[in-house]
């Protein structure tokens, strides 16, 4: 986690002195990493940079937010629910003591408000839908946040759609950082449209979340058996398989029951004969291709390298590394289009058909050698020094690294400052 003061000297100058900065400033325009965005500057921020040669002393600007924006951001009434990157506190003193701002290296997680507090804001790792990730980790837990661990969000959704197919919806409330440099999107691949944050920001998003929607795709979702096919196309190819398949089988079986008719008994039939002719009805089988799910085509990064792409006719990046099974083709000798994810967003890019390609298989993990593990049951968690933190609620967690204090045993739980206890009853122990 790092102070205000240092990714503002970072962002700035090598060696610079960093002025006083004020409550005010930690609790509204937190720094992250520089961002692209034109600067707007005000003559009352300033660095004094110092070097050997005292000519060389020059002051430097740095971005303020809009006083609206800021002046909003400092008045609102913190409810509903929020983003939050930083570290959770146990106690409300533990958070005051931390001078921090928004952890740019850290992804926001969206936490629901329990109570507004001023400088902290007491929150529940619990949250509703929301297009930022909740608390993945199977804890209930009330804790303690610096509000300058809060992460700005946009007020309107942001929708534009392009000639080419290519199209890109940003939610309501997608986050968005504040830098020496100016505002920015938190998630960098929206950084590459030509969509700016807009200056009305919040810290809540007080009505519940919707997710803004990208115009319907011009063409089918393509399967990639083979060469990139339509899934009408592959149905009706895996149908005719099937029906071969059958066809084939019929005339055998129509084989056998001929042979079996020569040469049995006219006084009695056999009674497998009997089955095989009620299978054969008149000569015919039909067979209706297998239900499954298609292999659809994907489009990833290989290892480091990223996806060339277009959005708008503009060059676009795609590197996210879970990348997608959601591919389309305009038409027999048009671009090939893609669905992409972001933070709060979803992308349509015109795509090269070379990255188009069959979903790889996943590798089977190899277990490792066996290790005292310590497995709790669900049931109210603790702090270290036995006060309530909450619950936790995960049935099969199993830890190799624990703390036993007393009667309890006590975890990391990752982003909490503390760890965080289960009553020592509550927990099996497997050799």
């Amino acid at each position: 986690m790092r102070s205000a003061s240092l990714l503002l000297l970072a962002a700035c100058s090598t060696g610079a002195r960093v002025p006083a900065t004020t409550a005010a400033d930690r609790d509204v325009a937190p720094v992250a990493a520089p961002a692209a965005a034109a600067p707007q500057v005000t003559a009352s921020q300033t660095m004094i940079e110092h070097t050997d040669d005292a000519a060389a002393i020059r002051p430097v600007r740095t971005y303020a937010l809009p006083a609206a924006t800021a002046s909003r951001l400092a008045k609102e009434s913190v409810r509903g629910q929020v983003l939050v990157a930083g570290p959770l506190f146990p106690t409300e003193s533990a958070a005051k003591a931390l001078v921090s701002t928004i952890d740019d290296a850290q992804q926001p997680i969206a936490m629901r408000v329990i109570k507004d507090r001023g400088k902290v804001v007491q929150v529940t790792t619990t949250a509703a839908a929301d297009c930022v990730d909740g608390f993945a980790q199977h804890y209930e837990l009330s804790v303690f946040v610096p509000r300058s661990s809060l992460v700005p969000r946009t007020t309107t959704e942001i929708t534009k759609s392009f000639e080419d197919g290519t199209a890109y919806a940003i939610d309501r409330g997608a986050p968005v950082r504040v830098s020496s440099a100016g505002v920015a999107w938190f998630d960098p691949m929206l950084d590459q449209t030509a969509a700016a944050p807009p200056e009305r920001l919040a810290y809540s998003l007080g009505k519940p979340y919707v997710a803004a929607t990208v115009p319907a795709a011009p063409g089918e979702r393509l399967v990639c058996d083979g060469a990139p096919i339509t899934k009408a196309e592959w149905l009706a190819r895996k149908q005719a398989k099937s029906d071969r398949d059958a066809a084939k089988t019929s005339a055998a079986l129509r084989r056998v029951a001929d042979a079996r008719a020569s040469t049995r008994a006219a006084v009695k039939a056999d009674a497998i004969d009997g089955l095989v002719d009620l299978a054969l009805n008149d000569g015919t089988a039909s067979a209706k291709a297998a239900d499954a799910a298609p292999p659809y085509c994907t489009v990833a990064p290989i290892a480091t390298r990223p996806v060339a792409a277009k959005l708008g006719g503009a060059a676009y990046v795609v590197n996210d590394p879970r990348g997608t099974d959601r591919v389309y083709r305009l038409g027999e000798d048009q671009a090939y289009l893609a669905d992409v994810g972001a933070t709060c967003a979803r992308m349509r890019v015109a795509i090269d058909a070379t990255a188009v390609r069959t979903a790889a298989t996943a590798t089977p993990s190899l277990r490792g050698a066996r290790q005292k593990v310590w497995i709790p049951k669900p049931g109210p968690v603790f702090w270290p020094d036995g006060t309530k933190a909450g619950k936790y609620t995960g049935k099969a967690d199993r830890f190799t690294r624990v703390t036993e204090r007393d009667q309890l045993i006590c975890v990391d739980v990752r982003g909490v400052a503390e760890e965080v206890c289960h009553r020592r009853d509550d927990v099996v122990v497997e050799n």
